[in-house]
């Protein structure tokens, strides 16, 4: 090893001597008036070597004229060019693209939003506090977007796989070939618990200045909290009222358009038969939807909802409602009022059923990070009229809700909690708490 060092100096001075030599000669000093004053001739730049006890510094302003051999531990930035190569600077990876291209001009851009429950909930049966509790997966939802025509023509397709569920074992009632005759008896038989398909959405769109028109399968425009996203719900799970008349979905068209920063309307001709089945009658549902937006955090909405034609069908049904909304200064004030009527209409048809229902959030959000809310609400689905077999689904209820929503990055990943108390008219009251992680994107 010794050996080698005493080689390789010599070979290090000769390489560095020729290396100076050959270097281009520095340019002349500037002349002139304006041309900068110096003492000494300019330096050429030599990258400064690394340091070490062996090494000797030069005299300031002097450059010799054949440098002096430098240790073996010291390399001149010539030799160091040339005997070593240069450390390669590692590559830094490429963001995710937000959409991936399709067609000559489109593009497709995939999301989701997945929700994943644990909650409890209680209520007396027969003098004794029954719980119930657990997990759920409340959504699963996938969703592709995108655009086949930039400007022109848009598309939206999702489904929720968390709504098929197992079936289970029901019992249902034989029906007798004689109708008037008693039912012989009951039978076990496998039947769906809750919607049997996963499809939610499919929307297909011409886009213009004026009039966005939409064909396809979406959500109605009755109910604020239940037509807008709902990775944006101030609770958990919905108010009483929207549940009872809002949170559906019905094949269509729809015209819709935000004009400029104030005003937005939506108008809709839809089947009426609901989510995923087919038209089995003439009648057809109109709705029109109007928002105003004054100043900026402030919606005000009314929306109307009406059967067209065959009236006097008993799935004639029509809906109203208005709603408010204010999002300033990290305050968050939420209200609906619904009214509804079912039922045929006309002289030669009982009275229809009639019902309403309202609610009021308010929020405060602090740091961005963490926002109490409240909320109460009202549902009286027999308006001027008695339940004679009154049930969870037709009694009238208050309720009575809090809760806190953490923003760990905003509605991309928050954590809600809520527990509220539901007070029947006429049967026991309802403890319910729920704690939900939402993933959304």
């Amino acid at each position: 090893m010794r050996r080698s060092i005493f080689i390789l100096t010599p070979l290090l001075s000769l390489v560095t001597s020729l290396a100076h030599a050959q270097a281009p000669a520095a340019l002349p000093p500037a002349t002139g008036p304006n041309a900068p004053q110096t003492s000494t001739p300019p330096v050429p730049a030599v990258a400064p070597a690394a340091p070490s006890a062996a090494a000797v510094p030069e005299p300031t302003g002097v450059v010799p004229a054949t440098p002096p051999p430098p240790p073996a531990a010291v390399e001149t930035a010539p030799a160091t060019a040339l005997l070593s190569a240069p450390t390669a600077t590692p590559p830094t990876e490429a963001p995710l693209a937000p959409r991936i291209s399709v067609g000559k001009l489109g593009f497709f851009q995939p999301s989701a939003q997945l929700q994943f429950w644990a909650y409890g909930q209680t209520t007396e049966i027969s003098g004794k506090q029954d719980f119930t509790g657990g997990f759920r997966l409340r959504r699963a939802e996938l969703r592709v977007k995108g655009e086949i025509v930039p400007k022109l023509f848009s598309y939206n397709v999702m489904i929720d796989p968390s709504r098929a569920l197992e079936f289970d074992s029901k019992k249902v009632a034989v029906a007798p070939a004689d109708a008037s005759a008693p039912s012989p008896g009951s039978v076990t038989v496998l039947q769906p618990n809750g919607p049997a398909t996963i499809l939610q959405d499919v929307i297909l769109t011409f886009i213009s200045d004026y009039a966005d028109i939409t064909v396809g399968q979406f959500k109605i425009p009755i109910g604020y909290e239940a037509y807008n996203s709902t990775a944006k719900l101030v609770m958990p799970e919905f108010s009483l009222v929207t549940r009872y008349y809002s949170a559906r979905r019905d094949i269509g068209v729809k015209i819709d358009k935000k004009l400029g920063k104030h005003f937005y309307y939506r108008a809709d001709l839809l089947n009426g038969a609901g989510q995923n089945r087919l038209d089995n009658d003439d009648q057809k549902d109109g709705a029109l939807r109007l928002e105003a937006y004054p100043i900026e955090g402030l919606t005000l909405g009314a929306a109307g909802y009406f059967g067209i034609n065959q009236r006097h069908a008993s799935a004639t049904k029509d809906r109203v409602e208005g709603d408010l909304k204010i999002d300033l200064a990290h305050v968050l004030l939420q209200a609906e009022y619904i009214h509804g009527w079912d039922g045929a209409t006309g002289s030669k048809y009982p009275a229809r059923r009639e019902g309403d229902g309202f609610y009021a959030a308010a929020g405060y959000t602090i740091a961005d990070k963490l926002q109490p809310i409240v909320r109460v609400g009202h549902l009286n689905p027999h308006v001027g009229s008695d339940v004679a077999a009154p049930t969870a689904a037709n009694d009238r209820v208050w309720s009575y809700e809090a809760g806190a929503n953490y923003f760990v990055q905003g509605y991309d990943l928050e954590l809600q909690l809520s527990g509220g108390v539901f007070d029947y008219e006429n049967l026991p009251s309802v403890y319910q708490g729920i704690f939900e992680l939402q993933v959304n994107f």
